[in-house]
Parts: C-alpha cells; sequence; structure tokens
C-alpha cells in the first residue's frame, strides 16, 4: 500500500510539469520554479528524485534529454479534471486522487527502481540556485 503522503508528493511534482512545460518540455529549473509558485516551497532533492523516477516508471511522465513532458494518459487525466479552470489547490488534489485510483503503487515501483537515477544531487543543487537568484533579481528590480 502507497502512503498517502508520496501520492500528494508525486502530484506536487506532476502538476509542476503541467505547469511549467513548454514545447521542449519542463526542465529541473522550471519544475522547482513550478512546485514553488503551488506550494509556496522548494521540493527537496529526495522528493524530486524519487517522485520523477516514480512518475516516469509509471507512465505518467516522460523525459527527454533533461526536460520532462506529460504523457498523454497525464494531459487527458488532467484535462478532465481542470475544465473549467479551477484553484491551484483543487487540481492537486484531483492529480492525487488520479494516481491513488489509477493503480500507481509507489512502494512497488520504489523496490522496482532503486537504482534508477534521473537527476543527481548536484543537478538538483544547480537547478534551485538557478532559480533562487532568477528570483532575487526579479524581486529586487
Amino acid at each position: 500500500m502507497s502512503n498517502p503522503s508520496e501520492f500528494t508528493s508525486d502530484a506536487w511534482i506532476l502538476l509542476a510539469i503541467l505547469y511549467s512545460r513548454c514545447e521542449k518540455g519542463a526542465d529541473l529549473r522550471a519544475i522547482i520554479g513550478a512546485a514553488d509558485y503551488i506550494n509556496h516551497a522548494i521540493l527537496t532533492y529526495e522528493e524530486l528524485r524519487d517522485g520523477l523516477v516514480r512518475l516516469r516508471a509509471a507512465g505518467y511522465i516522460r523525459e527527454q534529454d533533461g526536460f520532462y513532458h506529460p504523457t498523454q494518459m497525464t494531459l487527458s487525466a488532467y484535462e478532465r479534471t481542470t475544465k473549467p479552470h479551477r484553484p491551484v489547490r483543487r487540481e492537486w488534489d484531483d492529480l492525487a486522487q488520479f494516481l491513488r485510483t489509477s493503480g500507481f503503487n509507489s512502494h512497488a515501483l520504489a523496490d522496482s527502481t532503486a537504482d534508477q537515477v534521473i537527476i543527481t544531487q548536484t543537478m538538483y543543487e544547480n537547478a534551485v540556485q538557478t532559480y533562487i537568484q532568477e528570483n532575487q533579481v526579479s524581486t529586487t528590480q
């Protein structure tokens, strides 16, 4: 059985990817920034690393050249729950519910993907630093 907080954390990451995506996808800096917008907090390295691995292994996202994209399954579920547009927290809750009811099992995925690394600590720290520096510049102007 999965921990409810893992659904919430993974849904937070999934929503951040949906919010920050562009044609080339969402990079780590964009995901971190969108997650901060959503929850007014920076994802920890472990949350982001493990969540990306679980979401990719379950088929909710794909990664290409360091950019993350929601799969069609994710886009379809998101579009069903966001018409009409609703508050961020409601969208987050709906994605967590989608993960709960779609057979997402974070423990089984964690066991089967334990040796997979999508991002390193250094990649994470560089993305966080870039995000913080960009926000310091934009808030002082």
